[in-house]
């Protein structure tokens, strides 16, 4: 069994960046072995705001340097300049995501195996995204059966913004 350390951060959405910049560089500092980092959704307060990725990007510069991040789209990264529902064509063009996810939803849910771990990302902005995905949970529960069956990993994390079933 192989064990490793990955760093995990919550909603790093902010009107100022810096907090989320000193939080990364002080996680980074104290773990310095960490393999990657997951972000976890809301990682910007308004995902069509080119300021708001850039200084996430910049704050963040460091730990973006020196290990991979495994992002989790929020329902922040679905919103528009106008504080409506938007298409994540933002987040999803900054990021190069896995493209295994179900047909349609490439980047939007994904998977990857890291040691002996087997990680899910999950997609669980239905309320935001129901005009441009319908189906978006029921096209994630058919993938996530057919993902979960084809891994042989002794462990198998699902990782979320927010609960589906809420």
């Amino acid at each position: 069994s192989t064990f490793f350390k990955t760093l995990i951060f919550g909603d790093s959405q902010s009107s100022n960046y810096k907090h989320w910049g000193k939080t990364a560089r002080a996680a980074w500092e104290k773990n310095g072995d960490g393999a990657f980092f997951i972000a976890m959704g809301d990682i910007v307060d308004n995902g069509q705001d080119d300021w708001q990725w850039n200084a996430w990007l910049d704050e963040g510069r460091k730990l973006l340097e020196a290990i991979p991040v495994a992002p989790v789209m929020g329902n922040h990264e679905a919103y528009s300049l106008d504080w409506k529902m938007a298409k994540p064509d933002y987040y999803l063009s900054l990021f190069s995501l896995p493209a295994n996810g179900p047909p349609g939803l490439e980047g939007h849910a994904y998977s990857y195996d890291y040691g002996d771990v087997h990680f899910v990302v999950l997609n669980t902005q239905l309320n935001e995204l129901q005009e441009w995905y319908p189906d978006l949970l029921t096209e994630q529960q058919r993938w996530l059966t057919k993902d979960l069956a084809q891994t042989q990993k002794k462990w198998k994390v699902v990782l979320m913004h927010r609960g589906v079933w809420a």
